[in-house]
């Protein structure tokens, strides 16, 4: 009778043993981390003083918010949000979801100084 216990206990032990590593060890997608993707085309950006911006806002895995210093006309930097939008289209891996981006800029005392900016791939 004792045998019969230690018997199904080994039966039992190999099962989720087995069970375990195939699950452990099976192949899995590779997630794309997209906030590792937008720090690194803010990084292939270029130099943000030089563009005017003092900080980038990473706000969710698709709204960014770059806070400017001043001394940019409009049209600069509404370029400069085209210019990281297509940017980010070239991450190829980057459009897990057919969601837009949000891109915005804003001066931080000169609350009239801003923009939005919807980036999507149109191609």
């Amino acid at each position: 009778m004792l045998k019969n216990w230690w018997i199904i206990g080994a039966i039992s032990l190999i099962i989720i043993i087995a069970y375990s590593s195939f699950t452990l060890f099976s192949p899995k997608e590779i997630e794309v981390n997209q906030r590792q993707q937008i720090h690194s085309a803010i990084a292939d950006f270029g130099n943000l003083t030089d563009l005017g911006v003092g900080q980038v806002e990473i706000l969710s895995d698709t709204e960014i918010r770059f806070l400017i210093t001043g001394g940019q006309a409009k049209e600069e930097l509404d370029n400069n949000l085209k210019k990281f939008c297509r940017l980010l289209i070239t991450y190829k891996h980057l459009q897990v979801s057919d969601q837009p981006f949000e891109l915005a800029y804003q001066h931080r005392q000169i609350p009239a100084i801003s923009g939005n900016y919807t980036c999507k791939d149109d191609s």
